[in-house]
């Protein structure tokens, strides 16, 4: 699964906006849709970290994620 999706799935599924999600992390609104729609996938480690706790989502399963996108990115 793409990050972007990954994250976007998740966020809908707690019920939590965009702009909430983005004020709970520190993290612009444009910036997490950018995430969301797979403009970019390397979020760093302190957002991937509050991500990861605003979302209930494991590191690991964003660190491969990002992996899996990096991987198709470079076919």
């Amino acid at each position: 699964m793409k990050l972007g999706t990954l994250l976007k799935s998740r966020r809908k599924k707690a019920d939590v906006s965009l702009r909430d999600l983005a004020a709970e992390v520190g993290a612009s609104k444009s910036y997490l849709y950018e995430v969301e729609n797979g403009k970019t996938a390397n979020i760093g480690l302190v957002l991937a970290a509050r991500l990861s706790r605003s979302l209930g989502v494991p590191m690991s399963a964003l660190a491969a994620a990002a992996l899996a996108d990096e991987r198709a990115q470079r076919r």
